[in-house]
């Protein structure tokens, strides 16, 4: 049986890990029913509970693919697969795809009941909404989500890949964002159609409420955006929302987009994570991550492009914000007018940047300029 020193060993340098390692405490041990056999591990750390699965050997499954077939096993009994690999891209959580055609992803961070990751996706399906992956099986202990298995989405590229691919093509052909090869404008029209659909299903699906607009200022950012909201007389409505949704959380596919990880921000609680808020949080959240996106590219290149990223980060936020105020209109899911709902939006980017100010400084102290020069724009 693993050790606790073992398991600490293994914790240590994990990104999805944000404990302290040395003071982590085994939980529990399960030896599960598997071929090769494999021990799930739950420890706590931090005041939060994380997952490891290990092989006889002491080695994690994230180290040894192999063992990947028990899990799977162990998920979705009535699979059969000849073929698996290790999906660099997870961060938060880790996933393995299986003869390309479905993707089994173990929750690193166990909370204390259903995972919004898998409760989310079935509730939108139901609710008629088909841009996210079907749950094709999930595994739990105690009403515990451990792990996952939907549809792999072969072929389909995220967002960020998107959007760094059509940055460079525009510097390199040094041309305006509408004239360039690699134009991103009819995905993120697309994105904001998409985007808005999936609010009124997640208000289909759990409802919602009518948000205080005097509470709802004091809440955004911590109360840093009361003055910039104090004229707001409808904030709109409170509705279970992505809570971490940018680029790197949707897909593109031939046919359309889809929505993954209903995790929300890896830095929050489990409750804030799960708590109504304004569709307009997720608005945000988008809207950053071009500003991102064409930060980071330009940060890639020799020559100074600042001023073609900056383009592109204008261009593309225009098309995204039309088409979602086109497909909402009408919703009361956001303030009836427009010039609220901007003002609550872009109150929602600020909340966002000083997140990501905090993220980065613990995680990415270079890239954290980013977010800063974002602060800096917004409080302007």
């Amino acid at each position: 049986m693993i050790s606790d020193d073992r398991v600490r060993e293994l914790l240590a340098g994990r990104r999805w890990f944000a404990g302290d390692a040395s003071t982590a405490q085994v939980l529990e041990r399960t030896e599960l029913d598997c071929d090769p056999p494999l021990t799930d591990v739950l420890v706590a750390s931090d005041g939060h509970r994380y997952q490891l699965v290990v092989d006889a050997d002491g080695a994690e499954v994230d180290d040894n693919v192999a063992d990947a077939y028990g899990l799977l096993k162990v998920v979705a009994p009535d699979e059969e697969v000849s073929s698996v690999r290790h999906l660099a891209a997870e961060q938060s959580n880790t996933s393995f795809v299986f003869d390309e055609r479905i993707l089994l992803k173990l929750f690193r961070k166990v909370g204390d009941g259903p995972n919004p990751d898998v409760d989310v996706p079935q509730a939108l399906r139901r609710a008629g909404f088909g841009h996210v992956p079907d749950v094709l099986a999930r595994w739990q202990r105690d009403g515990r989500d451990l792990a996952v298995v939907q549809p792999f989405l072969a072929g389909a590229t995220d967002g960020w890949t998107l959007a760094l691919t059509s940055l460079r093509q525009l510097f390199a052909e040094g041309t305006d964002p509408q004239s360039a090869g690699g134009d991103f404008a009819p995905e993120a029209t697309r994105l904001g159609a998409m985007t808005a659909d999936m609010h009124v299903a997640l208000y289909a699906a759990f409802g919602q409420d009518r948000a205080d607009p005097g509470l709802l200022a004091k809440s955004v950012a911590n109360g840093q955006c009361e003055p910039q909201l104090s004229h707001i007389d409808d904030g709109g409505a409170l509705i279970r929302v992505h809570g971490d949704y940018h680029l790197g959380q949707v897909m593109r596919t031939d046919e359309a987009w889809f929505v993954c990880d209903f995790e929300g921000e890896p830095a929050r609680s489990e409750l804030e994570r799960i708590a109504p808020n304004s569709p307009l949080k997720d608005v945000a959240g988008m809207v950053r991550s071009f500003d991102y996106a064409a930060a980071v590219a330009a940060r890639e290149q020799d020559a100074d492009v600042h001023a073609l990223a900056r383009a592109w980060e204008r261009y593309n936020r225009v098309e995204f914000l039309e088409s979602y105020w086109t497909a909402i209109h009408g919703s009361e899911l956001v303030p009836r007018s427009h010039a609220d709902a901007v003002a609550l939006m872009e109150a929602f980017e600020l909340e966002k940047a000083l997140y990501e100010v905090n993220y980065e400084r613990a995680h990415r102290p270079a890239w954290a300029e980013i977010p800063e020069a974002a602060v800096a724009r917004l409080r302007a």
